[in-house]
């Protein structure tokens, strides 16, 4: 669907979102020419507003369906914050991207971010809201738990090291004054950074080493053979059909055709 500014179309998608709209409006379709970050604000508001039950379906399809397409989409961005950055950073718990992440093609990203953060810092002190500072750091923060700081270019680290201070000074209290602690912890990679990043691997990518079955959390079948993984979604994984069928009635509701 397109949306046009000032359509019944606009008005209906902004009433009711959708992994449509918001890959429209994060730029991830019709070759980016319906992105829009005010209408992807409004329509992620609208997600967040809603009972957690119906926010995490739709992030889930989200991602199922159009991780690839909006991560390149983040390549062809400019800077440190945009509307493919909000997207990814709202989808980024998902076990979706917990297994797309584990494409050896993504290892570049937390670089990607750092050097954009790097290069903007002039701009980012002039017309970027404290909000939006704490988003872009913790976007920083969350890829570098999730695929580590391999290749990390050490100028840029030096480069934001003092504006992280300067933003703590600026923001106390905040996210944007809190996250460049966070930040350079991930990117000391000390045992304490490993440590946290493989913790939040293990959370947010339980589903896709142990069996999903009711209270069942093993890592290989009878014999131990690989667990079945649901053909469909690719992100829950069962010792046993019987198990598989048992957790249907929940799985389910975040179960998506993958894309990748």
């Amino acid at each position: 669907m397109s949306y046009m500014m000032g359509s019944p179309d606009v008005i209906a998608a902004l009433q009711n979102p959708t992994p449509d709209s918001l890959a429209a409006f994060a730029g991830a379709t019709d070759d980016g020419a319906q992105e829009n970050m005010q209408l992807l604000r409004g329509q992620l508001g609208m997600v967040q507003a809603m009972p957690r039950p119906l926010q995490i379906p739709i992030h889930y399809e989200t991602a199922a369906r159009y991780l690839p397409v909006i991560v390149a989409r983040f390549r062809q961005s400019d800077g440190p914050y945009g509307p493919a950055m909000v997207m990814l950073n709202t989808i980024l718990y998902t076990p979706y991207f917990v297994r797309f992440s584990r494409l050896p093609e993504l290892r570049d990203l937390p670089q990607v971010q750092l050097t954009r953060m790097a290069n903007n810092i002039d701009q980012m002190n002039a017309s970027t809201s404290a909000d939006e500072i704490g988003e872009i750091g913790q976007f920083l923060s969350t890829l570098l738990a999730l695929l580590g700081g391999e290749g990390i270019n050490q100028s840029d680290v030096d480069k934001l090291k003092p504006q992280f201070k300067t933003w703590e000074r600026r923001f106390p209290g905040r996210l944007a004054g809190n996250v460049g602690d966070r930040c350079m912890m991930m990117l000391s990679n000390n045992r304490e950074a490993q440590m946290m990043g493989m913790g939040m691997r293990q959370q947010l990518g339980s589903s896709l080493e142990e069996c999903g079955g009711p209270g069942c959390s093993r890592k290989t079948r009878e014999g131990g053979s690989e667990l079945l993984q649901c053909a469909r979604c690719k992100i829950a994984v069962y010792c046993c059909s019987e198990h598989q069928r048992a957790d249907w009635k929940m799985h389910k509701q975040v179960c998506f055709k993958s894309s990748f």
